[in-house]
């Protein structure tokens, strides 16, 4: 999907935060960038476009936002793509499912570690 087609403009951010599959804890890869409704995987694998997939995203170092330790949704695969580097895939999810509590967490992450593109 491009940046035409997405309703809000992810943030990239200055740390790549860890991303695991929010059932069995799986590292997937790191976040490249994040909005309330989607979020960019760098990854070492493609993954399966109509998909879903529970996300659970690392703020264990990022205390000073929440208490909590992770950002958890439930997200559809977009697209999966190679990256410019040819050993890692991008894949943009949509955000279908996530805890209020967890968006408010979201847009902290953006303000805090976030930075326009």
């Amino acid at each position: 999907m491009g940046a035409e087609k997405r309703r809000e403009q992810r943030e990239h951010l200055i740390f790549y935060l860890k991303i695991y599959h929010g059932a069995d804890k799986e590292f997937l890869g790191r976040l490249g960038d994040l909005s309330r409704k989607g979020i960019l995987l760098i990854s070492k694998d493609a993954h399966t476009p109509g998909k879903t997939i529970p996300l659970s995203i690392d703020i264990s170092d990022l205390h000073i936002l929440s208490a909590k330790k992770s950002i958890e949704c439930t997200a559809l695969v977009r697209w999966s793509h190679k990256d410019i580097n040819p050993d890692h895939y991008l894949t943009g999810f949509e955000i279908i499912d996530i805890a209020s509590q967890d968006v408010e967490i979201i847009e902290k992450v953006v303000d805090s570690i976030g930075f326009a593109h």
